[in-house]
């Protein structure tokens, strides 16, 4: 690892300890956050890209009971198309298996297409407006350990560079309940698609399944149930 290696990596971890750090200055109970901070740097274990995609399927298979996860939601490039389809598949796995599978995204149409994908991996799949995960996207398995992204920079668009596993029940406690603070408002896919579909409609009535669904990048089925629905 050379100089300039080194500094970004000291960066991006200080980047995840103060993230963390404001997470836990967010919650009513102050008492054990020192524990806590030393906990996160006792048991990270930094991961490059392949490794945290490939940590993510691991974890996913190795679910017994939940996944909650926080993600960008962004479609992926045709460089990390292979990764991301490996996700899918490792979720549909999962999903068979009996194991709840229940994921964030940010609120905007451009994550309508992943959402998509993510339901037909069997996820229960929600928006919020409010959810900011330029920063910090994690995968959380059995409320017991965490794969946390991390971007190279700040941006709604940055994918994942790195990460970091995290083996820890307590910090597990803190992503959960940043996961259920947003959990409850959100909005279900399904819910979000006929929001889209009914205002581009109401914007222009000519628009036909087959453009909307290359449009929103949604199965032209599911656009066909909204209009059916709408009728």
């Amino acid at each position: 690892m050379n100089e300039l290696e080194l500094v970004l990596l000291v960066v991006e971890l200080a980047l995840l300890v103060f993230t963390l750090l404001l997470l836990l200055l967010s919650r009513k109970e102050w008492r054990g956050r020192e524990e806590l901070l030393n906990l996160l740097m006792a048991t990270m274990r930094v991961l490059t890209r392949q490794e945290y995609f490939s940590m993510v399927v691991d974890s996913l298979k190795s679910a017994k009971k939940d996944v909650h996860a926080i993600v960008t939601g962004t479609t992926p490039s045709e460089a990390s198309r292979t990764l991301v389809d490996g996700v899918l598949q490792a979720m549909s796995e999962t999903h068979k298996n009996g194991i709840s599978l229940n994921y964030l995204l940010p609120k905007s149409p451009e994550k309508l297409e992943m959402g998509y994908q993510y339901t037909k991996a069997g996820a229960n799949v929600r928006y919020h407006d409010g959810l900011v995960v330029y920063d910090l996207r994690f995968t959380l398995i059995d409320e017991k350990y965490a794969v946390i992204g991390l971007p190279e920079t700040t941006g709604a668009t940055e994918p994942t560079r790195k990460g970091a596993m995290l083996k820890s029940e307590t910090l597990s406690s803190v992503l959960l309940e940043y996961f259920n603070k947003f959990w409850g408002s959100a909005e279900d896919y399904n819910s979000y698609l006929t929001e889209v579909v009914l205002k581009l409609l109401e914007e222009n009535p000519e628009l036909s399944a087959e453009t909307i669904s290359l449009q929103i990048k949604v199965g032209v089925e599911e656009i066909n149930k909204v209009i059916k629905a709408k009728k």
